[in-house]
């Protein structure tokens, strides 16, 4: 690692350790605790996308699509 890096890992951290947890994180922290709900609050869905979804998605990436 270079030594700026290392020199800045502390500062880092200690920054990191004082970020709150925004309320949507502590709301899904919270309704994790109990196996009969559905959680629906991060957008972790289990569904396969849609096959004209990743179409479209490659065909932008291959003609440098940025819009």
């Amino acid at each position: 690692m270079p030594k700026l890096a290392q020199d800045l890992l502390p500062i880092i951290n200690h920054k990191l350790d004082a970020v709150v947890p925004s309320d949507i994180r502590r709301f899904d922290k919270y309704v994790s605790q109990f196996d009969d709900v559905v959680k629906l609050t991060l957008g972790e869905p289990d569904l396969n996308t849609p096959e004209h979804i990743k179409q479209a998605a490659i065909r932008d990436i291959e003609n440098n699509d940025i819009v």
